[in-house]
């Protein structure tokens, strides 16, 4: 009788894992596309920063769902509130107890397994994070774009970063209390108990959490509650762009006019005289108020240091 057929091989988790990857750089680079139409000087590069940063977010957000959770309704699906308080990211909904906010993945569009809380999986998450990053930073979308709680400038990635650092980490450390609290600068103190809680020994990481560190952590997230770190604020929302990063956008914008200056016609309608920058600190002044000379008074005090012209051609 005839040979049957070789029956395909199946592929290997790293070949998968990097399917995903793929899948996701694929998906972003189109995004990045469509944003192009925006330009890319001037005040709409900043809005195109702003929008791919939101999008990073979300992204860092939903791969960590699915990093800590094992299904749609187990542990762990309300952990996102700790980082997005006011419900303007995803939520889990206390009446049917599904996070039904939460766009459903399968599991060939994730580049780790599930809810596999190992040091294997963690240098997965790593991998993911690095590649991730790589598109970012090709893409100009700035680390310094990125904003934590209060302002303060953070990585990308925080919440992926934080559970592959926490995974891969020896877990005694743990036990000095400056060791976990500098984790808990991006990983609420409630989601590294249920990540240690379920974290599972591997080849790469043989020895399991101490019921005595486990205990510690677990007595300090009953004390603190529910906490909102300060370096993964995911809470979807306009926040203003510095200044430098403004008069960056400005003067690159400026100097893509072209190696012949800046144009002979300012702004139709509006003509420049040599009392016009005194006349234009009065303004910033009067409307100013406690928070000084608003910002676009400061950004055509800018313009004009740049070399921008002062009056009007009304030849």
């Amino acid at each position: 009788p005839p040979a049957s057929p070789a029956r395909p091989r199946e592929p290997t988790r790293r070949v998968r894992q990097e399917g995903a990857i793929c899948g996701w750089l694929s998906g972003l680079h189109a995004l990045s596309a469509r944003l192009d139409v925006l330009g890319p000087h001037g005040h709409l590069a900043l809005l195109r920063e702003q929008v791919l940063q939101q999008c990073l977010k979300r992204l860092d957000a939903l791969l960590f769902h699915y990093l800590v959770t094992t299904s749609a309704s187990g542990d762990g699906t309300d952990l996102l509130q700790d980082y997005a308080p006011d419900a303007s990211l995803w939520f889990h909904s206390p009446l049917d107890g599904r996070d039904s906010a939460v766009p459903e993945l399968d599991a060939s569009v994730l580049p780790f397994v599930r809810g596999h809380l190992t040091f294997g999986n963690g240098m997965t998450v790593k991998m993911t994070v690095t590649r991730l990053q790589q598109w970012a930073s090709k893409q100009g979308v700035s680390r310094s774009s990125a904003k934590g709680a209060e302002g303060v400038s953070t990585q990308h990635f925080p919440l992926l970063r934080a559970a592959a650092d926490l995974l891969m980490m020896p877990k005694d450390l743990l036990i000095e209390e400056a060791v976990w609290r500098d984790v808990s600068q991006a990983l609420s103190i409630r989601s590294m108990v249920h990540m240690l809680e379920r974290f599972t020994p591997d080849e790469f990481a043989a020895d399991g959490i101490s019921p005595e560190l486990l205990n510690m952590l677990q007595a300090e997230a009953c004390a603190v509650g529910s906490t909102r770190p300060r370096l993964s604020d995911l809470s979807v929302g306009y926040v203003p762009a510095s200044e430098e990063s403004i008069f960056s956008k400005q003067q690159a914008a400026a100097a893509a006019i072209g190696s012949g200056g800046w144009p002979t016609r300012a702004e139709p309608g509006v003509d420049f005289d040599a009392d016009s920058e005194a006349e234009l600190e009065e303004m910033g002044a009067l409307v100013g108020g406690p928070g000084g000379v608003p910002l676009r008074l400061r950004m055509l005090h800018h313009l004009w240091r740049q070399g921008a012209p002062r009056r009007r051609d009304v030849s």
